[in-house]
């Protein structure tokens, strides 16, 4: 029920907030794939390539890296996913998001890896981040590529079973 909810505020919605065709073939950032973005299938909003665009989207957000929306692009293009709801998934995590979904990532991490979190909320402060950082890189990479396949998965399989109810009750 939530994902038919998703898929029909979606749809009226992405006109308003997603970015257009337009838009993304102008950006600074993804403007060496102008030459790829004519591909139809990198803007249809059909089942396939909105659950691929989910996988990939989700699992780029989590990913502690600068720019996320160029190996997002050239992903989506790879596994010919739809671009606009890739690139709009990977604004998930933003300047206010990200030390959030960042930390909880590494603390997850350190549970995964049967260490304890060299910090928290008590003891926080850059320098010893600085200072640390190689303590604190394996599991924060371990726990950012664990969520965002789980997070990817999980989503992309919500959107893929709303499209069959979708599709089941559109045809009764």
């Amino acid at each position: 029920m939530i994902g038919i909810m998703l898929i029909t505020v979606s749809y009226f919605m992405r006109r308003k907030f997603l970015p257009t065709k337009e838009e993304l073939k102008q950006h600074k950032w993804l403007g060496f794939l102008h030459k790829y973005m004519h591909h139809n299938f990198l803007w249809h909003f059909d089942r396939n390539s909105v659950t691929k665009a989910c996988i990939v989207g989700g699992f780029m957000c989590m990913m502690p890296i600068p720019f996320q929306m160029v190996p997002a692009a050239i992903l989506a293009l790879t596994l010919r996913a739809n671009l606009i709801i890739t690139i709009a998934l990977v604004w998930i995590s933003n300047p206010i998001t990200m030390l959030p979904m960042m930390y909880g990532a590494y603390l997850f991490g350190c549970f995964m890896m049967g260490q304890t979190a060299l910090f928290y909320e008590d003891n926080f402060a850059w320098h010893h981040i600085i200072t640390n950082i190689h303590a604190i890189f394996v599991p924060l990479i371990l726990g950012c590529i664990i969520i965002g396949l789980a997070f990817g998965l999980l989503l992309s399989s919500i959107v893929w079973l709303s499209f069959n109810l979708w599709r089941k009750f559109k045809n009764h």
